[in-house]
């Protein structure tokens, strides 16, 4: 069985990686943003900033980790905010 917390889950959380697909990047954007509630939503940011600067050091990634954060801290949609970040490059 998939656990039902997203970073866990099979499509996202084995690796660092970020979703290779834009596929993965919505559904795993829909699971948090159904999932998580704003304040758990906020401490994820925060988690992904810490490890992504401890272990990766991808100064890019922080900051758009950075601008989710901030965006969802401005009220805007969280699966909008969770899509766009999410979103393979």
């Amino acid at each position: 069985p998939t656990s039902t917390y997203p970073i866990n889950s099979r499509k996202w959380g084995e690796s660092e990686k970020l979703p290779s697909n834009l596929l993965t990047a919505l559904s795993i954007a829909k699971d948090i943003e159904v999932q998580l509630d704003f304040h758990q939503q906020l401490w994820l940011i925060d988690y992904l900033q810490y490890c992504w600067k401890e272990f990766l050091c991808d100064h890019n990634w922080l900051l758009k980790l950075e601008d989710a954060k901030n965006s969802l801290l401005k009220m805007a949609s969280p699966r909008l905010v969770w899509e766009v970040l999410l979103f393979p490059d």
